[in-house]
């Protein structure tokens, strides 16, 4: 079954990647606070992820799904470039164009751009 539009909404889309985008952020000042108190804590094992329900993967999977993203690119644009924030011109290209994907909104106006071509 083929879709010439995408299954999920652009505000959903975005508003999923800032959720997760939050969760990450949450996760590195939790990490902040457990490196500073670690000897207080004396805890070994305790990380920011163990204190925040996960699934990140799980939702990057539905998402690459929903989009058709063959290529990493959510993945990318989360991981790589931070949600868009160490975004710089010309890290990221289709046929050797530059493409600008610095925001959720951007990334999603791309993958309907190149996924979702009238079939």
């Amino acid at each position: 079954m083929t879709y010439s539009e995408p299954l999920i909404s652009k505000q959903t889309f975005v508003k999923i990647m800032n959720t997760m985008r939050d969760r990450e952020d949450l996760v590195v000042k939790l990490n902040d606070v457990i490196r500073e108190y670690k000897a207080t804590l004396n805890e070994d094992f305790l990380d920011g992820n163990a204190l925040v329900i996960g699934g990140e993967e799980e939702i990057l999977e539905l998402l690459e799904i929903l989009m058709k993203d063959s290529c990493d690119d959510i993945s990318y644009f989360m991981w790589e470039i931070d949600f868009g924030r160490d975004y710089e011109p010309g890290c990221f290209k289709d046929n050797g164009q530059n493409v600008d994907i610095s925001t959720a909104e951007k990334l999603y106006d791309y993958l309907v751009r190149t996924n979702f071509k009238n079939e």
